[in-house]
């Protein structure tokens, strides 16, 4: 077997997340490949998911080079559905976690395989025996002493006595784990660590040149690190990137042209149909908040970067109308991602904000069918009733793209939201925009537990997001930067900025890594440059 050769990574995990039904609902498996030979073929399998949205997933190893193990990987989703699909690619696994699909409804990962769940194993596995056989006594453990005098104050047999000596084995291992278990990096990859966000990290003692570029390190640190190690589209770190960043070339000089590839390569290569999808009474067809987000990006890197449409632009969009509702919306189905993935009208703006960024596009629109389109996502745009405040305050940014959408009354409106939901200390709550049920036409469980369980649930803090974006929207409404409004919002966000550069906001979607923080991170740059706060950044434009 003298070509055999090995995987640099010989053990790994892939992760399902079936993140519509909660970030704790998952399958794993972790797996080894043996050196392979140019004669034989291995495959392993893998079938997750809820009735209706099954995925089979299969892989092989391929080969391997000087910097990674390549490996080819084939899903089949929904299993079983008349929407049936099955989608292929080859996978480039250098030792960073990559996200190898995204759907709404589910996320797929591959990672190196940890120990983390070697805990629970001993617990439930190893202790009973070891105990049971005398290969652990109380003597050994630091706790078991005191274990040993409970049970025989208590009264209790030995046999009673070793079965509380194991729980208190597998209770301390287990918590062991969970705190082992916990991430310890928001951002990981080759020369690029950021620390997972927290609501204690010291505020800067003053806002400045040097926080605000520290601001920007963070934003560039985060998007670059997601392209390289997990290569998708999202709209918590490169959809934001792509969408905002691409705008200050004179503050911070060109953007990531690694990003950006990672979202030219996400482009089809043909415009297909896509098949609607109905679950659970919805309608909705799959991948769209991916496609809008994606389509954003690009056009929005055109309008600054390349000052013309791309042909991958140009298909993007194409992509994206195929997926635009009878209605003339665009839908997601899954798990409710605030303040990104909400209701149908703040996805189907951010739909009209990609057409109307693309240099010239709609203005070249030749065929009657995508004319039509485009006419029905305006008319549904300006039709559809808000299902909260925050659709009613976003009022303000369609007034700022298509002012003829927006009526003077929907326009005040707006405003006067806005300035009484403003909090006493300048900022604004994104809680305080919408009931948690109003988010979404179907909210998980596990979103609603998230965000009815927070410390301040009954009368939410202000939060840098809601803060920034509301300072956004009153600039995109021509309110002049002095206005008493959004001075206080400008420092309020200045007294709360942390000295790794970002705002932190925990996630109102999952509490582990907190995008939002990022996101808010994102806008509150966005805020300070409408406001003139960015002009003494100015550089020579590349």
């Amino acid at each position: 077997m003298a070509d055999a050769i090995a995987p640099r990574h010989p053990r790994l995990t892939v992760f399902i997340n079936n993140h519509k039904f909660g970030e704790s609902n998952e399958c794993t498996t972790t797996f080894s490949f043996p050196p392979k030979s140019s004669s034989t073929q291995i495959d392993r399998t893998l079938e997750c998911g809820h009735a209706g949205a099954v995925t089979k997933l299969s892989w092989s190893y391929l080969r391997s080079d000087q910097d990674a193990d390549h490996y080819e990987f084939k899903r089949v989703f929904p299993l079983g559905e008349p929407n049936q699909e099955t989608t292929s690619k080859e996978v480039v696994f250098t030792g960073n976690e990559i996200i190898l699909f995204e759907s709404d409804i589910q996320r797929i990962c591959l990672r190196l395989a940890s120990t983390a769940g070697s805990s629970s194993i001993l617990a439930i596995c190893v202790i009973p025996k070891a105990v049971d056989s005398g290969w652990i006594t109380p003597d050994m453990l630091p706790w078991g002493r005191y274990v040993s005098l409970c049970c025989f104050g208590m009264g209790l047999s030995d046999m009673n006595s070793r079965y509380i000596l194991r729980l208190s084995i597998a209770f301390f291992l287990c918590i062991a784990e969970i705190v082992v278990g916990q991430p310890k990096y928001q951002y990981e990859s080759e020369g690029i660590l950021v620390s997972v966000p927290t609501a204690d990290e010291p505020k800067v003692a003053q806002f400045d040149l040097d926080t605000i570029l520290a601001a920007a390190k963070y934003v560039e640190d985060g998007a670059l690190s997601w392209a390289r190690g997990r290569a998708c589209v999202n709209c918590h770190t490169t959809g934001p990137y792509l969408v905002e960043r691409t705008a200050w070339l004179q503050q911070f000089g060109q953007p990531s042209v690694e990003v950006y590839e990672s979202f030219r390569k996400d482009v089809p290569n043909e415009i297909k149909p896509v098949k609607e999808t109905v679950k659970d009474g919805h309608r909705f067809f799959p991948g769209t908040f991916s496609s809008v987000w994606r389509s954003l990006g690009l056009a929005e890197w055109d309008r600054h970067v390349t000052q013309s449409t791309t042909q991958w632009t140009d298909r993007s969009l194409r992509d994206m109308f195929e997926r635009q509702s009878d209605s003339g919306a665009f839908v997601s189905h899954g798990e409710v991602e605030i303040p990104h993935i909400t209701t149908d009208f703040e996805l189907s703006l951010q739909a009209l904000r990609a057409i109307t960024a693309a240099p010239g596009w709609l203005e070249s629109l030749m065929e009657p069918e995508l004319i039509a389109k485009v006419e029905k996502l305006k008319n549904w745009l300006k039709t559809a009733p808000p299902r909260n405040d925050f659709d009613r305050v976003l009022k303000l940014q369609l007034y700022s793209l298509e002012p003829e959408l927006v009526s003077q009354t929907e326009h005040q409106t707006a405003i006067a939201l806005l300035t009484a939901k403003q909090h006493s200390g300048g900022g604004w709550s994104t809680r305080d925009m919408s009931a948690i049920e109003d988010w979404h036409f179907e909210m998980s469980e596990y979103v609603v537990k998230l965000i009815a369980g927070l410390p301040d649930a009954e009368q939410p803090e202000s939060d840098a997001y809601m803060t920034a974006l509301a300072i956004v929207l009153l600039r995109q409404a021509q309110v002049p930067v002095d206005d008493a409004r959004i001075q206080g919002g400008l420092n309020w966000l200045k007294q709360e900025q942390r000295v790794s550069g970002r705002w932190w906001m925990h996630s109102l979607y999952r509490g582990n890594f907190h995008y939002t923080t990022y996101i808010a991170t994102i806008e509150a740059l966005k805020a300070f440059e409408l406001c003139g706060e960015l002009d003494q950044l100015r550089v020579e434009a590349p």
